[in-house]
């Protein structure tokens, strides 16, 4: 394709053998066949390609102008001396309109990392995905070691129920992938790992298969005193863990995988078996962030984590501040409103420096990572560029957080004055006895919607306008206006 092209400009003919044609047929086929394995094996990583458009745009946006720039010479040369006036007008204009959207696709480029250095968000906290599973063998009392080392705040792991009722830590549902059931217990090695006894899991190894299967090639990078450790290390207790959590005053959340066999004695009641466990642990409840799928059952103390999107308001009610959330499944904008609304949002499971420093420009609160070694050593993002507006807009004045004062932050998206937008939206429902939507197009420009009766519609324009009056009389003051005044 490209000695094509040569030949085009140049403007040789182009003689192609039958068995060319056919070759380029089949690369293209293939190239298509490629692009749908990768959807199909890659889906999670594909998920995020929106992700990486938003890092890569204004590369992409100067390696085009640079591109349009070079063939420049060509295209005029092929106007000048085209006899044909239609192909002249049709190849002027669609080089003219190529260069003018160049020109103004800046505009639509959204990226976090289109910020000043003053304004970037605190480096978010890390959680260990299986402790530091890049560093030892996932899941075992040494890669949560080696999590505190990385100076990450929370243990994240996997917690399954023995079959005589001990909470141990295990992705699988089997041992087969990181122990050696395969020498101690050869006939069970499909067995579900939680029909196994507590004393039969401590006769597994789960460290060889660290040294022996190298699965993130980092092991070869490993001191030889350390992969001694690593070969040595047990399945761990959930107890364990709990202990290194209390005295290195660390977050603990975990994932409950519950037994799949009915038979199972604690089936029913494997929740109540981890909540024992962490009560007899005597470790602050503050620390244990509950994820598991028991909503209507969060013990006093835990703080509740919820795994999907809801709206804020309905978090706050239910007194959920955490929501863990893939990364390539939440938005810039999604982020900052539940952050608006005092909700941190975890983000899981991020590997990469750029996908870590696109959600720390994001200002996410915490990533769940393997690689918390790698982003502990990270000071800033690997990159950022200055905003387009190069800092005409002042920080909001009231000390609110909030990047720049500009005139849709500082009436309707500051913190200072959320609380205030939110008890209006409460006392229009009130008044209304309907919802009214919490969004900016109807709380500041009274757009509703068109079943609205006429008189409604007037009586929330002119409440909005003595709101908007009592707003604007405190513009300058650090604090929010209130209803009453």
């Amino acid at each position: 394709m490209i000695l094509a092209v040569c030949h085009f400009v140049l403007r040789e003919p182009l003689y192609l053998h039958w068995i060319n044609k056919v070759a380029m047929l089949v690369c293209i086929f293939l190239i298509l066949v490629l692009m749908i394995v990768i959807r199909i094996q890659w889906k999670e990583e594909w998920d995020a390609i929106h992700l990486s458009i938003q890092v890569t745009a204004p590369f992409f946006h100067i390696g085009a102008v640079a591109g349009v720039t070079i063939v420049a010479w060509f295209i005029v040369e092929h106007i000048l001396q085209s006899k044909k006036r239609v192909f002249q007008i049709v190849l002027s204009i669609f080089y003219l309109g190529v260069v003018i959207f160049l020109y103004l696709i800046p505009l639509a480029i959204s990226s976090p990392c289109i910020i000043e250095n003053e304004y970037l968000g605190p480096k978010p906290a890390l959680m260990g995905h299986r402790g530091a599973p890049m560093l030892a063998p996932e899941n075992t009392l040494m890669s949560f070691e080696k999590t505190v080392e990385c100076n990450a705040s929370t243990f994240e792991t996997d917690v399954q129920i023995s079959f005589d009722g001990v909470p141990f830590l295990m992705h699988d549902n089997t041992f087969e992938r990181t122990t050696d059931i395969k020498e101690k217990f050869p006939k069970r090695v499909n067995d579900e790992s939680s029909s196994f006894t507590w004393a039969e899991i401590q006769q597994l190894n789960a460290g060889e298969w660290f040294l022996k299967k190298k699965p993130y090639n980092t092991v070869q990078s490993l001191p030889k005193e350390t992969q001694q450790i690593a070969e040595q290390q047990k399945v761990s207790s959930l107890a364990e863990v709990l202990k290194l959590a209390k005295k290195t005053k660390k977050y603990v959340i975990f994932d409950l995988r519950t037994p799949s066999n009915r038979s199972h004695p604690y089936y029913n009641t494997s929740h109540n078996a981890v909540i024992e466990t962490i009560l007899n642990s005597t470790i602050d409840h503050n620390q244990i962030l509950w994820l598991p799928n028991h909503k209507n059952s969060t013990p006093p103390g835990f703080q509740q984590v919820l795994g999907e999107k809801l709206d804020p308001e309905k978090l706050q009610q239910d007194k959920i501040h955490i929501i863990n959330i893939r990364y390539s499944n939440i938005s810039e904008a999604e982020i900052r409103k539940y952050a608006t609304a005092n909700i941190s949002t975890n983000v899981y499971v991020v590997n990469e420096r750029w996908v870590f420093s696109t959600l720390w420009c994001a200002k996410v609160k915490s990533v769940t990572t393997n690689a918390c070694h790698i982003f502990n050593e990270m000071a800033v993002p690997i990159w950022h560029l200055k905003s387009h507006y190069g800092g005409n807009f002042p920080v909001c004045w009231r000390k609110c957080g909030n990047l720049k004062a500009d005139y849709y932050r500082v009436l309707w998206d500051c913190p200072v004055i959320k609380d205030l937008w939110r008890e209006l939206h409460n006392a229009l429902h009130y008044i209304f006895k309907c919802h009214v939507p919490l969004e900016s197009e109807t709380m500041f420009f009274g757009l509703v919607p068109e079943d609205w009766r006429k008189k409604d519609k007037y009586l929330l324009n002119i409440l909005m306008i003595a709101y908007k009056k009592a707003l604007t009389k405190k513009w300058l003051s650090q604090e929010s206006p209130t209803l009453n005044a």
